[in-house]
């Protein structure tokens, strides 16, 4: 991730850094078992569509930085 200095205290980076321990598990196996051709090109369209809203930047006013939307 990339931000300005201090802009987060190290206490909330610890808390919200690490992802949730089961969600690598279980995300591959549910999403195997709910495809077909039918929605590979509207994954395809939606990827291409947050690849492409997040190149718009905006700035925060409570401290003069800017952001942009995650894919994640």
């Amino acid at each position: 991730m990339h931000m300005a200095d201090a802009l987060i205290s190290p206490q909330w980076a610890v808390r919200c850094g690490p992802p949730p321990p089961g969600l690598p598990c279980t995300a591959p196996g549910s999403s195997s078992q709910e495809m077909d051709d039918r929605k590979l090109p509207l994954m395809g369209v939606l990827g291409a569509f947050v690849f492409a809203s997040q190149m718009i930047n905006f700035t925060i006013p409570a401290n003069r930085f800017s952001g942009h939307l995650g894919g994640a």
